[in-house]
């Protein structure tokens, strides 16, 4: 997951974490996780976020479907 993009369209949307939690309904410390990396969210949940933000396809996938190489492994 690529957590400063999802920070950035948070907060370009919603100006805090606590204005994105009050709306998505969720504990403060659940997103304050998520954009810690400590928390990923499950396919409901990311599909919420998406249509709460706006995202489009691409927007999406590259916040949510982390980039793998040939052989598997994670890239940046």
């Amino acid at each position: 997951m690529n957590v400063a993009k999802l920070r950035s369209r948070i907060y370009g949307k919603y100006e805090s974490q606590a204005k994105f939690a009050r709306t998505i309904k969720w504990h403060p410390n659940k997103v304050s996780a998520m954009l810690k990396g400590k928390y990923t969210p499950d396919v409901d949940e990311s599909d919420t976020i998406a249509s709460l933000l706006q995202l489009t396809l691409d927007e999406y996938s590259s916040i949510f479907l982390p980039s793998m190489s040939k052989c598997g492994d994670k890239t940046a």
